[in-house]
């Protein structure tokens, strides 16, 4: 790849689209730096919970603390996994990918529903829900800008290359 090949994605993207590109970059690039965290200190989390004093001098501080881990190191790992789908289909839809659109779609969609498959959901989560059928919704909007996955025009593109390589006229 090279900067000519961003130039003429960049401008044919709106501005919109990469708005709400680089608002998911950073939210589900946190969120996966977090998720990653609790994953790999899960056990040490766990153990500062059940063994430090200082979660017992703020009331309700240990009991939180204990509810926020009780799904377990599995739940961790794959909220960790829907978030770095949401940034492979943000930056698919940057590249003006129809196919990033529904891998960040099932994304959102299954990092809706972990929390109930791990018995880990207090309610419903509206707000989680507001705003992932808002982003779902802003991004639906773009799809017209978007090209379907075409893996055959790489392979010629790749074959025209080769094939001036190996005839020099």
């Amino acid at each position: 790849m090279n900067f000519e090949d961003l130039d003429k994605t960049s401008s044919t993207r709106p501005n919109s689209l990469s708005t709400v590109c680089i608002l998911t970059f950073i939210g589900s690039g946190l969120a996966l730096l977090s998720y990653l965290y609790f994953t790999v200190f899960y056990k040490e989390l766990a153990d500062a919970i059940r063994y430090e004093e200082v979660y017992d001098s703020i009331p309700g501080l240990k009991d939180a603390m204990e509810m926020m881990l009780a799904p377990g190191l599995p739940f961790f790992l794959l909220l960790a996994l829907t978030n770095f789908a949401s940034l492979c289909g943000a930056y698919l839809m940057w590249k003006l990918k129809k196919i990033g659109f529904h891998v960040y779609t099932l994304a959102q969609i299954v990092s809706l529903l972990l929390p109930f498959l791990f018995g880990a959901a207090q309610g419903i989560p509206f707000g989680s829900l507001f705003w992932s059928g808002l982003f779902v919704a802003f991004y639906a909007m773009h799809l017209k800008y978007m090209k379907p996955l075409d893996l055959k025009s790489n392979e010629t593109n790749s074959n025209d290359s080769n094939s001036e390589d190996q005839n020099p006229m």
